[in-house]
């Protein structure tokens, strides 16, 4: 009993310094990492809380009980070869609302997977007006991630 009872002390205590450690062991400096004023922001679009509209992002986006401080949008640079576009974002509605929602936007998933935790993953590609577009739905315990990745078509067949 004492030994189950030190061995459980001891992963407290490294679970707890690794807690507390942060950022300090993963090898990156202050230097390596980027914080956005708001000014200057030729290549980042400012930081907003809303979700993109269909029309910005091409494809639906499922727009109800969303977690704003989720909400995670980034694009490439306008003038770079390949334009794209990811969008992460969750909502508290559960995986089947949200599911059923697409499927009735955009037809059936090109697949549903079983992650090894139990949950769902729902996978839609598409390709429209030039760009190559996934959504990805994954149940979690407390509703489900919805990520979007948008990227221009630059080959020809």
């Amino acid at each position: 009993m004492r030994r189950k009872l030190f061995c459980l002390f001891v992963i407290a205590v490294i679970m707890t310094v690794g807690c507390l450690s942060g950022c300090g062991g993963c090898g990156c400096s202050e230097d390596d990492i980027a914080v956005f004023t708001g000014e200057d922001q030729k290549s980042e679009e400012p930081f907003t809380k809303e979700l993109p509209s269909e029309a910005e992002l091409g494809v639906p986006v499922y727009d109800q009980n969303v977690d704003e401080l989720s909400i995670v949008k980034s694009s490439s640079q306008p003038d770079s070869e390949e334009e794209s576009t990811d969008l992460s974002y969750k909502t508290t509605d559960g995986f089947q609302t949200v599911h059923e929602w697409y499927k009735g936007q955009l037809g059936e998933p090109a697949g549903i997977t079983k992650l090894p935790n139990g949950h769902n993953k729902a996978i839609w590609n598409l390709q429209k007006n030039g760009w190559d577009i996934t959504i990805i739905v994954t149940c979690t315990d407390q509703g489900a991630d919805i990520d979007i990745h948008r990227e221009e078509i630059w080959w020809s067949m």
